[in-house]
């Protein structure tokens, strides 16, 4: 016997799920503006995509509205709190990617998948010498342009260079002697969110200092790990030098007790960018070259590791040339040396007015070795295309 009450149950518990969503939302926004004597500051972005590409034998398509809204409210003199939120709608293949988050709802009956994410929620205090922040935020370090082994809470993607990267839940104490170095403790919750034992946290030290021309920063941190007495180490340096040549090096070692890693326990990056003109428009270039040892921070089972790499050796580089104060046209190719594939990507980007700009991308992967390349067809599409219009809030 059919019982058509459960329908009903469903229906009305899939809506009761966006109605929470929604006041939940309200509520993060709301109740920081009674707190804070004034109002919020806002900024954000609107991304409208579309998305095409070709995969085991067919064409697929992708559609994707998506925002992220970042508010401020100043408390005191002092202190600062920020939030950011990610909006998401899609269809077709950006409805696969989309994160099942805590706020997420998937919209069972439509025709598109939707997702609201918190982003960032943090505080920030500056008094004098010393600054203190803490919450969901981001734990930066390192020069590297494309890749950057330092960053190793979150590894940049060289073919998204502006993706906005993922916050973690930590916070950090810094201590400024001068103007031009600084001293930081942090701390950061380890991957795994439901973790309760305090030998998974991240507990580390850095420091950084600046001249007119050379930077330079050092890193240390500590994860002492139930299993190992030892605990995990990591340590690293990142220099930077604006000379002729805008130069890096970028630097991290993870060391154990229980295993030799060797070299397996480096990741380097090193790299260069230059802007000259040619035909009295701009035209910068970059390079920049990654050694991914195998037990390294950007190692593909690295615990927060983003980038997913699996060999050793690859090279980045990208040209960008200004046809006009409006327009610009870019090329760039990731390139596995290990086995000869290659993921290269031509765009063009041009501001209509201020605040919007139209993108268009599209890329071919190729592989000179077969088909199991790394970064060849195998691993992903055999073309794909990207046309997204952004308005900044």
């Amino acid at each position: 016997m059919k019982r058509p009450f459960l329908t009903k149950s469903k229906a009305e518990s899939a809506s009761g799920t966006k109605m929470k969503v929604v006041v939940t939302c309200c509520l993060c926004v709301l109740i920081p503006s009674f707190v804070f004597a004034a109002g919020p500051q806002y900024s954000g972005i609107f991304d409208s995509t579309l998305h095409l590409a070709e995969g085991g034998g067919e064409a697929q398509y992708g559609l994707e509205e998506y925002a992220n809204l970042r508010l401020k409210w100043n408390a005191g003199d002092y202190g600062s709190v920020y939030a950011a939120f990610n909006v998401l709608a899609a269809s077709g293949i950006d409805a696969l990617r989309i994160p099942q988050t805590l706020l997420g709802v998937s919209a069972a009956n439509g025709n598109y998948a939707a997702s609201i994410e918190l982003e960032r929620l943090y505080f920030h205090l500056l008094h004098d010498k010393f600054a203190i922040d803490g919450g969901l935020m981001r734990l930066a370090f390192g020069y590297g342009n494309a890749f950057s082994p330092m960053d190793f809470f979150n590894q940049k993607n060289p073919l998204k260079p502006d993706a906005r990267l993922r916050a973690v839940l930590g916070g950090d104490i810094i201590y400024y002697p001068t103007d031009m170095s600084s001293l930081k403790l942090f701390a950061a919750a380890p991957r795994a969110q439901q973790s309760t034992t305090l030998q998974d946290m991240f507990t580390g030290i850095s420091g950084e200092a600046h001249t007119g021309l050379f930077s330079v920063q050092g890193i240390y941190f500590w994860q002492p790990k139930e299993d190992d007495h030892v605990g995990y180490h990591y340590g690293g340096v990142s220099l930077k030098a604006d000379l002729a040549l805008g130069i890096v090096l970028d630097t991290l070692y993870s060391y154990t007790g229980n295993d030799t890693r060797g070299v397996e326990g480096f990741s380097l990056s090193f790299g260069f960018d230059y802007t000259f003109s040619v035909f009295d428009r701009t035209l910068s270039m970059l390079a920049e070259y990654l050694f991914n040892g195998q037990q390294s921070a950007t190692a593909f089972n690295a615990e927060y590791n983003t980038t997913g790499l699996h060999h050793h050796h690859f090279i980045f580089a990208s040209f960008q040339y200004a046809l006009s104060d409006l327009s610009a046209l870019s090329a760039a190719a990731l390139c596995c040396i290990d086995d000869g594939s290659i993921q290269p990507m031509l765009s063009f980007d041009h501001d209509i007015f201020q605040g919007a700009h139209i993108l268009l991308q599209m890329g071919i992967p190729l592989d000179t070795n077969g088909s199991s390349g790394e970064l060849g067809p195998a691993a992903g599409s055999r073309f794909w295309a990207t046309l997204k219009w952004t308005l900044r809030l």
